[in-house]
């Protein structure tokens, strides 16, 4: 039995990955020139630029360390555990009762 390879991705997915990166390295030069331009100091702006993927990966590791869920869902637990003072895990499997209230709503046409 002969395995024949009909459409090879690996080219593909080397591409997006490439320009991933590239993307990456431009818009991390671009935040560190933007925040030099209104800091007018090299050094803040590193601090600063430094900052966001730093507290991207502390959210991120206490999402995981807590069982949260990084999806869309993950904020209505968020707004339960705050509301209700459940544990992740309850919250994550407890189902809702109602909507959840926001800002928006109060803005609705018809609403007093």
């Amino acid at each position: 039995m002969n395995v024949e390879t009909v459409y090879d991705r690996t080219e593909l997915v080397d591409y997006v990955i490439d320009t991933v990166r590239k993307n990456l390295f431009e818009g991390g030069l671009l935040v560190v020139s933007v925040l030099f331009l209104f800091l007018g100091n090299l050094r803040a702006a590193f601090i600063v630029a430094l900052a966001i993927p730093l507290s991207m990966l502390f959210a991120f590791s206490g999402m995981w360390r807590f069982g949260i869920a990084a999806s869309l869902l993950s904020t209505r637990n968020v707004r339960e555990i705050s509301d209700f003072r459940l544990r992740p895990r309850a919250a994550a499997t407890h189902p809702m009762q109602f909507p959840p209230a926001s800002p928006a709503a109060s803005r609705w046409p018809g609403k007093a």
